[in-house]
């Protein structure tokens, strides 16, 4: 009997959310800002949304996924791709210090 053997491979993930977040809890108050997160390593299609029905936008807020990538070189040249695409738009760093927080739900996330 032959079995069918499926092998998943680890690969490279991970996101940057960006939009206007309040600076100090006051809704007049707002920058343009993006989070970059850090690599996330999954067996499955990690996918990052800040609704449980895979949404990518929502209240001003938009999340990039980048990946799967097979190599750490690939998926960071990408991440900086879009980086940069962000600063010149006017985007900063978001500052957990002064910024407000925004929640993100993580589907298929399978730590290799």
């Amino acid at each position: 009997m032959k079995e069918n053997i499926i092998i998943q491979s680890c690969q490279y993930y991970t996101y940057i959310l960006y939009g206007e977040a309040m600076i100090d809890g006051n809704l007049d108050n707002k920058e343009k800002v993006f989070k970059v997160t850090k690599l996330r390593k999954s067996t499955r299609n990690f996918w990052a949304c800040l609704d449980l029905y895979r949404g990518t936008s929502a209240g001003g807020w938009t999340i990039s996924n980048i990946g799967p990538y097979d190599t750490e070189s690939v998926i960071y040249s990408e991440l900086n791709r879009q980086r940069n695409q962000l600063v010149n738009k006017g985007f900063i760093e978001w500052d957990e210090r002064i910024h407000s927080q925004i929640y993100i739900n993580l589907l298929g996330y399978e730590k290799c």
